[in-house]
């Protein structure tokens, strides 16, 4: 999983969010939870988070079809503002999780389910050979 900080235009439009509301901590101090640039094998999530609020971000995401087991968890640093989360599984649905940590106290998660997409098989005709034997 990389670190990103996106653009304030990459965080505006519709995307799955809940709004936090843990005690001790600002209402909508993390909202707007956008998942992106879906390929086959990764996908992009960023948020919104007042300035200030959290020391450090954590990820977590799991297949949505398993069970059992424990999430994929990361932490970042209160400048990463989005993360690009790679290694996946094709046409796979994840169940994302981004929490914000003030000192050692998680916000109430912002949650999203993204699906991978579809491996395309695609073939191209590099060249065609043609030959006629007469007898």
């Amino acid at each position: 999983m990389q670190a990103m900080t996106p653009d304030p235009e990459q965080l505006s439009g519709s995307g799955s969010f809940l709004t936090p509301e843990a005690s001790g901590m600002q209402e909508d101090a993390l909202r707007d939870l956008v998942v992106s640039r879906v390929t086959d094998q990764s996908f992009s999530v960023s948020w919104y988070a007042n300035t200030g609020v959290y020391s450090s971000f954590v990820v977590e995401y799991k297949e949505v079809s398993l069970a059992a087991g424990p999430p994929a968890e990361t932490s970042l640093p209160r400048e990463s503002l989005g993360a690009v989360i790679d290694g996946l599984q094709a046409n796979t649905s994840y169940k994302i999780k981004v929490y914000g940590l003030a000192g050692e106290q998680r916000s109430s998660p912002l949650e999203a389910v993204a699906t991978t997409a579809v491996i395309r098989n695609t073939f191209s005709v590099i060249s065609v050979i043609s030959e006629i034997f007469r007898i």
